[in-house]
């Protein structure tokens, strides 16, 4: 969150998806030119620059690829982290459709309260908006309709509370709140659920898992699980 980023040799997703021969995009809602205002790729602060994103716009914080060298340096965050206007038009047809897909809302769309232009619907309301209008789109492309896997998986919950000065800092919630994903595909069970614990490494290692990858960092842990092995069709 301080706008770190990783060396050249920490391997991504991305990385792992270009050595396999697979191809991949990030689709970033709101993202401009901070300078012109107009759409462009891989937008991120400099070294030296504090990102301020407009109430409600695109930030950095919400686009993983800007965060690492071996994305930035080699130039395939240029190619491949565009405006979510690119979408669209890639969905249109399987040849142009990425094996892979990263899609992100902008801050108001994302459900962050207070991001949403006054009278606009706000929170998860923004977010529910948002992929009313976006799922559809996914779910009708050929892409998916062949043979896709449509994750939707939602940020934290019981956000840290700013201690007031002279206070104590209020201690975490006893039984906090979890968050959960929904995954549709015509290879899932209608209407099943899974309960077990995953963490944001076990979305990582699912990933990896459907590609025929290696897992990267934390991923490898024998502790964690995907739901991959069912959607394989085999034993977990």
């Amino acid at each position: 969150g301080e706008g770190c980023v990783y060396p050249v040799e920490a391997f991504t997703l991305g990385d792992q998806l270009e050595v396999g021969g697979f191809t991949w995009r990030a689709y970033m809602e709101g993202m401009v030119d901070p300078t012109t205002g107009e759409p462009a790729n891989c937008v991120y602060p400099g070294a030296d620059e504090e990102e301020a994103p407009a109430t409600g716009g695109y930030s950095a914080q919400l686009n993983p690829f800007t965060h690492f060298h071996s994305l930035l340096d080699l130039g395939a965050c240029r190619t491949n982290d565009v405006p979510i206007t690119e979408l669209k038009k890639d969905l249109k047809s399987e040849a142009k459709t990425p094996s892979f897909s990263y899609i992100s809302p902008d801050l108001c769309s994302a459900g962050v309260t207070g991001q949403c232009p006054e009278g606009a619907p706000d929170g998860a309301a923004a977010a529910d908006a948002w992929l009313a209008e976006v799922v559809p789109e996914i779910l009708e492309s050929p892409a998916y309709r062949k043979d896709g896997l449509l994750i939707v998986s939602f940020g934290g919950v019981n956000p840290p509370v700013a201690p007031v000065e002279g206070e104590t800092a209020p201690a975490p919630p006893a039984n906090p709140l979890k968050t959960g994903a929904v995954l549709v595909s015509k290879f899932i069970t209608k209407g099943s659920t899974d309960a077990a614990p995953y963490t944001p490494y076990s979305l990582l290692r699912m990933n990896e898992e459907l590609f025929v990858l290696g897992q990267l960092a934390k991923a490898n842990e024998a502790k964690v699980k995907t739901p991959a092995p069912a959607l394989l069709g085999e034993s977990a």
